[in-house]
């Protein structure tokens, strides 16, 4: 059984890669996810020119099934504004090319909100690593989004109960660069559903079929 991984930085199949700033040597038998993340602005901003290429020429690979992970982060120290103006050039972007965003929101689902609404969002949206309340998903529910739970849910009560009263093919699993195994995240999120771990991951690979548009080997 293949358990898809929403969001990786490690080479995968059954997954979505976050390929590195810059990153070119994309694999024909993976996908990959490509953006600024909010902290690497200031690279971004020594490097606009260079980097903007980048993501404006590997968006048309088939390879890239997403734009991200971008979005806003209220810990480090860049003006929410440009955060802002950054993830808006993300969200366009994506919408050019009919491609889902995985989102990176910490202390900040009422300014990404914010930007959705702005820019009227249609892309499937996946909220990375979800740490957040049933208020904010209901805060979000006139755009298409996702959420996808990582090595957390393992140890957080809150995510348990989030996980649980959210609709199953909204739901979507990742590691991202934890060495916690994909499958031990599924194996503990279906016994906290009480259902088998083969539905869950059946309907998971059918909601990531839909958000990335693409079929998964």
């Amino acid at each position: 059984m293949s358990y898809f991984n929403a969001h990786t930085h490690t080479h995968s199949a059954h997954a979505i890669i976050n390929a590195p700033l810059g990153f070119t040597q994309f694999d024909e038998n993976c996908l990959y996810s490509i953006g600024i993340h909010p902290w690497d602005y200031m690279k971004y901003c020594e490097n606009t020119e260079m980097l903007q290429h980048w993501l404006y020429s590997c968006v048309q690979l088939p390879q890239v099934v997403a734009i991200g992970e971008c979005g806003i982060d209220h810990t480090i120290a860049v003006d929410v504004e440009l955060q802002e103006d950054l993830l808006t050039q993300h969200v366009k972007l994506a919408q050019q090319n009919s491609k889902a965003l995985i989102i990176h929101s910490v202390r900040a689902y009422n300014d990404v909100l914010r930007v959705f609404k702005r820019t009227d969002c249609r892309q499937p949206i996946v909220f990375h690593k979800f740490m957040g309340t049933m208020h904010v998903y209901e805060s979000f529910k006139d755009f298409d989004c996702y959420y996808s739970f990582g090595n957390e849910l393992l140890t957080r009560s809150q995510s348990v109960g989030v996980l649980q009263n959210l609709p199953l093919n909204a739901i979507l699993f990742e590691n991202d660069d934890s060495e916690i195994a994909i499958d031990d995240i599924y194996t503990f999120a279906a016994q906290q559903l009480h259902i088998s771990v083969e539905e869950l991951a059946t309907t998971v690979q059918q909601t990531a079929k839909k958000v990335f548009d693409t079929k998964f080997v």
